[in-house]
């Protein structure tokens, strides 16, 4: 995978990105309207806006405009992935392979689910992973208040470059898990949160007690594309 250098973004960014993702829309980030304390990067006040039309802002020397909802695009809450599986949440995201061309963008959605479903004491034995959507997305420029067609953006899994997280502990690779961790193991000279068998809690797919696991548990939450090595 390649990452973009967070300087050769446009000082003034594109129109804002929406996807919708298993029915939840991303919206682009509000304006910041409240100052920016350089000490800390933190917000001084409130970040919403109420007014409407374009709002830009300055951030050391870089302006930036918000000009609101400009695209949209859908991928189906029953959408099955590579490995039979929901497709997922989308706890983390980022975008790569990004390009600009003639008014419109395309690049590559890097989306990282939760741990898998869970809900009180359910937890799932989901292997944690990344699943790659291609899209690209043409910003609506009009000014129609309503009736307009929200197909701004396409959408397109790739099954052949989606992955699971791995790791081996000497025996070969293994996938994790999203169940509740029993004890810990050592992982390169660190301990991490370990699954020897179900913990007896319903899971999805039912477990038994008794059913050796032997993954390591992950809950993840955020991604973080880094170049990959030159290979030979």
């Amino acid at each position: 995978m390649h990452t973009h250098t967070p300087g050769t973004l446009p000082s003034r960014q594109p129109r804002g990105l929406v996807a919708s993702i298993a029915t939840l829309l991303v919206a682009s980030t509000p304006a910041l309207k409240a100052a920016v304390n350089s000490s800390n990067f933190a917000l001084a006040g409130s970040n919403v806006i109420t007014s409407s039309g374009d709002f830009s802002a300055v951030l050391g020397s870089t302006l930036f405009t918000n000009h609101g909802l400009v695209g949209v695009g859908r991928i189906d809450a029953n959408a099955l992935d590579v490995w039979g599986e929901s497709l997922g949440s989308v706890s983390g995201l980022q975008v790569t392979d990004w390009t600009i061309g003639n008014g419109s963008y395309s690049g590559t959605f890097n989306i990282l689910p939760d741990r898998g479903y869970n809900a009180g004491t359910t937890f799932s034995n989901y292997a944690a992973r990344v699943q790659r959507v291609d899209f690209s997305f043409t910003p609506y420029t009009g000014s129609a208040a309503t009736g307009v067609p929200q197909d701004q953006f396409t959408l397109t899994y790739n099954p052949a470059t989606s992955y699971k997280f791995t790791f081996d502990l000497g025996d070969g690779l293994r996938t994790t898990t999203g169940l509740i961790p029993d004890s810990s193991r050592l992982l390169n000279g660190v301990a991490v949160p370990f699954v020897t068998v179900s913990d007896g809690t319903p899971t999805l797919p039912a477990q038994g007690s008794d059913t050796a696991i032997n993954r390591v548990s992950l809950d993840a939450e955020r991604s973080c594309c880094a170049p990959m090595a030159p290979v030979g």
